[in-house]
């Protein structure tokens, strides 16, 4: 995983000087969008430092166009933010609150823990063996015979977390894993919850990185500068902002806390290196009882600037299918009907008819002519299929296929056939 620092690289600028003749394209929009993102980002705490060139003048195509193909890559942080959800739910977590060093929790022979009298087995992780080792009085040393170890553990009330066996232990002689040992004191305010939380103020037109490794996680939602005129003209300015991200890291194992924060780029120069700045919003503790409450307020004060910034870009961001011949802009039905003839998208077991009807039905639901409200329309509709034994896996087919859509560069449709 990268550093947000080093998410997108480009090439070093290299100074000018007064044998070489200096960037000279400037315009007043560009100017003066660059000095009211400064202002902004300034008042927020955010101070990202000098412009290599004078703000306003103007970026590369060239880089731009690598930047935008770089953030589109990316996952919708709604759909992103949703499919942890989905992942942290499906592990099944159970919390077991008991007393070490009783016969609540005893080592098995072959490793791992009984809980209760000779009943679920959990296989500990590294992290949560290191746990256990603390209560140890003799050191972090592990034991090399744990039932005789298991008879000096200090008593201690504790909360055991544990999830369904991934299946990457399915060989152990295991019902289940512990993979943290906290105290009873923790407050649980898991990574389902979190995303949920986020997945509340993520703007349109938003993408997300995430990284979780089975306890630790770091969200990061972005939002980024199209570099758009509003007349539809690729075009940017040294100074405007490139990027505003909301970034959360937190840890479900007692190993971390809870972090939110707040991240800014502003193009440096020409070939847009940049300039970064970070503000701390929010840092908690699993211990404070009101921990979610907290989180939640932090990101209702920063949801105001995100929405902003996201509908200063919004237009920019959207792009439509145009009709092949006269290039015209196609709306979000059109597209659809064009798209689904074409054989370019279906839902399993409901043919082409079925398919486009219940593509207009999810239209319906959000109207829009863009293609983020084509694969929104093609994404629902695939949800609300009624299911059948020929087509269990119908939304996930079918949501493949619109994302491939969504995310191709030509977006030119043949007519209707008659």
């Amino acid at each position: 995983m990268t550093n947000f620092n080093d998410e997108i690289s480009y090439e070093t600028a290299t100074p000018f000087t007064s044998a070489q003749e200096a960037p000279t394209k400037r315009t007043d929009d560009l100017r003066l969008r660059a000095e009211s993102d400064y202002r902004a980002l300034t008042q927020l705490g955010l101070h990202t430092g000098e412009t290599y060139f004078p703000p306003g003048t103007a970026i590369q195509s060239h880089a731009i166009r690598r930047a935008r193909t770089a953030f589109n890559a990316l996952p919708d942080a709604h759909s992103a933010l949703e499919s942890l959800a989905d992942t942290v739910e499906a592990e099944d977590r159970t919390d077991i609150e008991l007393k070490l060093a009783d016969s609540e929790m005893t080592p098995c022979p072959w490793g791992g823990f009984w809980i209760g009298a000779r009943g679920t087995v959990v296989s500990p992780t590294e992290t949560a063996m290191k746990q256990l080792l603390a209560k140890y009085p003799g050191g972090a040393a592990a034991p090399s015979d744990l039932q005789a170890w298991w008879t000096q553990v200090t008593p201690h009330d504790v909360k055991l977390r544990t999830r369904k066996l991934p299946t990457s232990r399915d060989g152990l002689k295991a019902d289940r894993e512990l993979y943290a040992v906290v105290s009873p004191a923790y407050v649980n305010y898991d990574l389902d919850a979190v995303a949920d939380d986020l997945t509340r103020v993520v703007p349109t037109h938003s993408r997300a990185r995430i990284r979780y490794t089975g306890a630790r996680a770091r969200i990061d939602v972005i939002l980024q500068n199209p570099y758009m005129l509003s007349d539809g003209t690729t075009a940017g300015g040294v100074g405007e902002t490139h990027r505003i991200v909301l970034r959360c890291a937190t840890a479900d194992n007692g190993t971390g806390g809870y972090k939110l924060s707040l991240l800014a780029e502003r193009a440096r120069c020409i070939n847009l290196t940049l300039l970064h700045s970070s503000k701390s919003l929010f840092r908690g503790t699993h211990r404070q009882s009101n921990l979610r409450d907290l989180v939640q307020r932090a990101i209702d004060e920063v949801e105001p600037l995100m929405a902003s910034f996201a509908s200063t870009w919004e237009s920019g961001w959207n792009t439509y299918y145009t009709e092949r011949y006269s290039r015209a802009t196609l709306s979000g039905a059109d597209a659809l009907a064009r798209i689904v003839q074409s054989g370019k998208f279906r839902i399993p077991g409901q043919g082409t008819d079925g398919t486009l009807a219940r593509c207009l039905e999810a239209l319906a639901e959000e109207p829009g002519d863009s293609k983020v409200h084509v694969h929104n329309a093609m994404t629902r509709a695939a949800h609300m299929a009624p299911v059948t034994s020929r087509s269990v896996w119908a939304d996930d087919d079918a949501e493949e296929m619109a994302s491939a859509l969504l995310y191709q560069t030509v977006n030119v449709l043949n007519p209707l056939e008659a």
